[in-house]
C-alpha cells in the first residue's frame, strides 16, 4: 500500500466471496453464516491464552492480521483468528470454495494459495487449537516455525515473514491452553483501539530491538485493525479522517523502516503520540453508540431481526 495512498483503499478491498449486489456492511460478515453473524460480530473472544507482554505477544498481534496471509485471504479480511477464534476453532466459519459444512476449511484450494492447490474439493475441520491433539509437534524444535511459515507463505501465499514473527506465532500457539479461556464479552470499539495500541507498542519495542521487519510488521497489523474499526463507521466522516491520520503516520514509518531510515526525535514521538489511546481516539468512543458497534445498528444493517 503507498505511502500516502487513501486509507479507504483497504476498506475498498472486496472479498472474495462477495458479488455484485452484495450489500453485507462488513467484510466479516460474508464468511459467516447468516445466522451466526450478529452473535460473532458483536463478541469480543479473548485468545485462550493470557498473553499481555513478551516475545509471544508479537505472535498474537500476528495471529489477528489478515494482511500477514496476503492474497485472496488479506482481500476477504481473513486472518488466522476467522477461523481459530481465541485459538479455537469456528464452526460458523463458511467460505465459498474453500468450505463444506461450516466449520470446515479446504487447506489445498486455489482459491488461496497458488503453491498447494490440488484441485480437489477436500474441506476438513477447522481444528480448535487449545484442545485438539495437534498434527503438527508443537516440541520438536522447528517443526511448527516451519508449519506456520509454510502456511503463510504456501497456502496463502503471503510474503515471507520476519523470522521472530515466526518463532513468536510457534510461541503463542504453543501456549494456546483452553484451561486459559476467558468468557466471551460484547465487542466495544475500545477492544479495537486497544487492540491497534498493543501493535502500535509492539513495533515499538520491534524498532528499540533493531528488529526492521518485524517492526513493519506489527505496523501493518496495527493498520488493519483501524480498517477494521473504520468499517464499523461507514457514514461518519470525522470518524475516517482520524483514523486515515492515523494510518497515514504509521505508512509513513513503515516506509522509513523499510528504507532503512533511522528515526529521529521528532518522528519517535509522534509515533508514541498514536501509539496510545487518546484524545485523538475521544470521537470514535463518543459516536460508537450511532456506529456498526451498536448492536441494533448492526442488526439492522444485517438485515437480522431483533427479538423485543
Amino acid at each position: 500500500m503507498g505511502l500516502r495512498r487513501p486509507f479507504a483503499a483497504l476498506l475498498s478491498l472486496v472479498a472474495v466471496a462477495a458479488t455484485s449486489g452484495d450489500t453485507l456492511p462488513l467484510r466479516e460478515a460474508r464468511w459467516i453464516t447468516p445466522e451466526a453473524q450478529l452473535e460473532q460480530l458483536t463478541t469480543y473472544v479473548p485468545p485462550c491464552s493470557g498473553i499481555t507482554t513478551g516475545n509471544p505477544l508479537y505472535g498474537a498481534i500476528a495471529f489477528n492480521d489478515p494482511l500477514l496471509l496476503g492474497g485472496q485471504a488479506a482481500r476477504a479480511g481473513i486472518s488466522c483468528a476467522s477461523c481459530h477464534r481465541g485459538g479455537r476453532g469456528n464452526t460458523a466459519f463458511i467460505f465459498p470454495g474453500i468450505s463444506g459444512a461450516p466449520g470446515t476449511a479446504d487447506v489445498t484450494s486455489s482459491v488461496f494459495s497458488s503453491h498447494r492447490g490440488d484441485l480437489i474439493v477436500n474441506p476438513v475441520a477447522i481444528p480448535d487449537l487449545t484442545f485438539d491433539p495437534p498434527k503438527i509437534s508443537r516440541t520438536k524444535p522447528g517443526v511448527l516455525e516451519a508449519f506456520i511459515k509454510g502456511q503463510i507463505v504456501e497456502e496463502f501465499d503471503g510474503a515471507e515473514p520476519p523470522p521472530t514473527l515466526v518463532s513468536s506465532m510457534a510461541t503463542f500457539i504453543r501456549g494456546l491452553d483452553q484451561t486459559k479461556c476467558e468468557p466471551v464479552e460484547t465487542l466495544r470499539v475500545e477492544h479495537d483501539l486497544g487492540a491497534y495500541a498493543l501493535a502500535v507498542g509492539a513495533s515499538r519495542i520491534a524498532m528499540a530491538e533493531g528488529d526492521r521487519g518485524t517492526a513493519v510488521a506489527l505496523l501493518r497489523a496495527a493498520r488493519s485493525r483501524l480498517g477494521s474499526i473504520a468499517e464499523r463507521y461507514p457514514d461518519d466522516a470525522e470518524a475516517h479522517a482520524l483514523l486515515n491520520t492515523a494510518s497515514n503516520i504509521l505508512a509513513t514509518h513503515q516506509q522509513q523502516l523499510r528504507d532503512g531510515v533511522a528515526l529521529d526525535t521528532v518522528s519517535i514521538a509522534l509515533l508514541e503520540r498514536w501509539s496510545v489511546i487518546g484524545t485523538w481516539a475521544a470521537p470514535l468512543i463518543d459516536e460508537a453508540e450511532k456506529s456498526l458497534y451498536n448492536s441494533d445498528r448492526l442488526a439492522a444493517a444485517l438485515n437480522v431481526p431483533r427479538t423485543p
